[in-house]
């Protein structure tokens, strides 16, 4: 007999020299954990490798002239984990993939670790061969992998943890302790975030009840991220955890954590097995190669209950629902504020805010952004927009980067002409602030971009289209704009910029007379191009009437120039007013020289209300997803996760689709069967890297739910179990 996935010979009780088998299997275990398979292409051709070549070993390298075209290399359909490198000379690839099952495309000279789950290979993670470890999407830093020497079967009780005590990969930054009252335990070294997952594999004496994982962080005393289920079949069942349990830590100090027992239905656990348990710690941050987003996003105006009420008299508008923080930028305290933390680095930043407006009448409302408590900012806008009586109108700007210092702090300030007007407390208005990495915080992308303004006011005749002159730069990385071209920002020659992004803020001057102010962007002298914007006001008195304007990410080539042309129709010459008021920005978003390190495309989607089914059909909100940026050259990852939930015992097929309308027309892409073992209970499908190789330009991704012969499915989104979609580009940097 033999264990399940390694294959190991077991003991027999019949056996006289159990010492010999014992000392064989301590043996394999280590080989699997520690040796090297090279294996050299000798021919163009797919290959499989034996229970031997690939179950006995860590590390498989491939070596050799590569196959002229793509090949697939297949290891058994066995749980395991692998570190896998392509080390051969040519042009084609190599996928590697378990048999029957998905697989990975491997990055030639770049060590990939891989987990395959008994069915799929799936990529955790890259090593960068520069850099060393690399977490997920090519993230440098160290990683951990630890496990269990022996079998565990006493501390089975909730809030036990399980006492991983082997380091089976790197170690590093992070520490286990691996004996004592604290066995299991991880120290996470502070100012790094990580992602963390714990798969221990199980037994039960009896198929009833159900035991749940989940990370506990001792340091704050408190269970955190998603827990892990796992439900037995049959007495005696060897079971994984359906999802596994994760969590992400981010904190400036240490802190320690460890994968605990929450809640157990029954006491029928009766160990946690050495073989297949384990957990992992990826860091997710390292400088120059991939930042993670920072910033925040708050709602609901008007603390409490709301609303926030706006009047003649300018005021702050409070906040009192956060929606994410990773920096600490919000306070309770300070409700109406987004501060710059000290000693983080920040140096610039961009604001958004999106609000709708109720009442006021016809009168107009104005926003605007104050650093520090003082407005007429350069480069931090304003808007204005015309209320109506018994409609909702939303008022929303972007501001373009702004360069910070520590302890400033930023805030929407709002006021009306006439009347009183006001914004709900619903998450219809929010408030958001980005970072944006700069040449102290990655060298390999440093911010691009410029602004420029007016030094004197500019005179626009009434019904005459008006480029704006500018005549005054606040920054310009790459000399976009020059004297003797004042109207344009131009994509220098040279640059390799491939897409961009406008804004800009106008400050027209008060007068009742005429109809309309206009304003939009032109790109090489027409107004007609791709991601264009523009913007209309009705006129404005008692106010200089301000607005900003964003655009779609651009696609340019070099030498593209952009514009900023104005009209109006009072009765006479309107100025564009100088000063902060007035401005035009341009930011770059993608450049063929930067690799394209920081601005890969990507998207998130998720629902939020349940969605139910009962024969293949889509589910609602996780379809037509169109994938960001598809040219047919990038690759893409695709992450699925869903909460399913079925109103029979049966299986449930999950399938996801891609191709230009992202529905059950389009190619299949993943099947998975999720078996409901008890009537109306809930499984997840966590699926981290499903490898989409070229997508055509507006393709898509869609999922459809199908049920067995007689349930009814519903996929959750309005609990903790959201379901979403990730897309993300490929980096194929060399």
């Amino acid at each position: 007999m033999a264990t399940d996935n390694l294959l190991i010979t077991t003991l027999l009780e019949s056996q006289d020299d159990k010492v010999t088998t014992i000392n064989d299997q301590t043996q394999s275990l280590e080989n699997a954990l520690t040796d090297t398979l090279v294996f050299a292409y000798s021919s163009d051709a797919n290959v499989t490798l034996t229970n031997a070549q690939a179950l006995g070993n860590m590390f498989v390298e491939f070596t050799g002239t590569e196959p002229s075209a793509g090949r697939v290399a297949t290891v058994p359909a066995q749980k395991k984990m692998y570190l896998v490198k392509d080390s051969t000379t040519g042009t084609g690839t190599i996928t590697f993939t378990a048999l029957g099952g998905l697989g990975v495309l491997l990055t030639n000279g770049v060590w990939t670790l891989i987990q395959c789950d008994g069915t799929d290979c799936v990529e955790v993670g890259e090593l960068d061969p520069e850099s060393g470890p690399t977490a997920v999407g090519g993230v440098a830093g160290t990683t951990m992998i630890v496990t269990l020497g022996t079998d565990q079967t006493t501390s089975l009780a909730v809030g036990d943890q399980v006492e991983f005590d082997t380091v089976a990969f790197v170690g590093g930054a992070a520490a286990l302790v691996t004996s004592g009252a604290n066995a299991g335990r991880i120290t996470l070294p502070g100012g790094t975030p990580y992602m963390l997952t714990g798969s221990p594999s199980a037994t039960f004496g009896n198929n009833a009840g159900d035991t749940s994982v989940r990370w506990f962080d001792v340091t704050n005393s408190a269970f955190i991220g998603k827990a892990g289920r796992l439900v037995p079949k049959t007495s005696a069942s060897l079971v994984d955890p359906n999802p596994q349990a994760l969590a992400i830590v981010n904190d400036a100090a240490d802190v320690d954590v460890e994968l605990r027992i929450e809640s157990t239905v029954s006491t029928h656990l009766t160990a946690w097995e050495q073989e297949n348990s384990y957990a992992t710690c990826l860091p997710l941050t390292s400088p120059g190669i991939n930042i993670p987003f920072r910033g925040a996003l708050v709602e609901g105006p008007g603390v409490g209950t709301g609303p926030f009420a706006i009047t003649t008299t300018a005021a702050p508008i409070d906040w009192d629902n956060v929606r994410f923080d990773t920096d600490g930028f919000f306070s309770a305290g300070s409700p109406t504020r987004f501060t710059i933390p000290t000693g983080l680095g920040i140096e610039w930043i961009k604001l958004i805010f999106v609000a709708t407006i109720t009442g006021g009448g016809t009168s107009v409302v104005f926003a605007d952004v104050r650093r520090n408590g003082a407005g007429n900012n350069f480069g931090e806008g304003n808007t204005g927009i015309s209320q109506h009586a018994t409609n909702q109108v939303k008022l929303s700007f972007s501001t373009p980067p702004i360069k910070v210092n520590d302890g400033d702090f930023f805030e929407i300030w709002a006021d009306i002409n006439g009347g009183t007007a006001s914004l709900p407390h619903a998450t219809s208005s929010y408030w958001g602030i980005e970072v944006i990495p700069s040449n102290s915080q990655i060298e390999a992308a440093p911010f691009r971009g410029v602004l420029v303004d007016l030094t004197v006011n500019e005179a626009i005749t009434a019904s005459t289209p008006t480029k704006i002159p500018w005549d005054e730069e606040q920054f310009d990385t790459d000399g976009f704009w020059t004297i003797g071209t004042p109207t344009r920002l131009t994509i220098p020659s040279g640059s390799g910029i491939t897409k961009i992004q406008l804004f800009a803020n106008l400050g027209w001057q008060p007068s009742a007379t005429g109809t309309f102010r206009s304003s939009a962007f032109f790109k090489s002298g027409s107004e007609t191009f791709e991601g264009s914007g523009s913007n209309g006001m009705p006129p404005a008195t008692g106010h200089v009437m301000g607005y900003s304007m964003a655009s779609a990410p651009i696609i340019v080539a070099e030498g593209d120039y952009f514009e900023l042309d104005v009209e109006h129709d009072a009765s006479g010459p309107l100025n564009i007013n100088t000063g902060p008021a007035s401005w035009f920005a341009l930011r770059v978003l993608e450049s063929v020289h930067l690799g394209n390190a920081l601005n890969k495309f990507g998207s998130h989607t998720e629902i939020t209300a349940d969605d139910t089914g009962t024969t293949e059909d889509d589910v609602v909100g996780l379809t037509a997803i169109l994938i960001p940026g598809a040219d047919g050259v990038r690759d893409y990852d695709i992450g699925v996760h869903l909460g399913l939930a079925g109103s029979v015992a049966e299986d449930y097929s999950v399938k996801v689709y891609a191709g230009p309308d992202g529905d059950s027309g389009d190619t299949l892409i993943l099947d998975r069967v999720l078996t409901i073992v008890t009537a109306n209970d809930e499984i997840a499908l966590d699926v981290s890297s499903l490898r989409l190789l070229a997508p055509a330009v507006a393709d898509k991704i869609g999922i459809t739910v199908t049920q067995g012969a007689t349930g009814t499915w519903t996929v959750r989104g309005a609990s903790d179990q959201k379901a979403w979609v990730t897309i993300r580009e490929v980096d194929t940097r060399s």
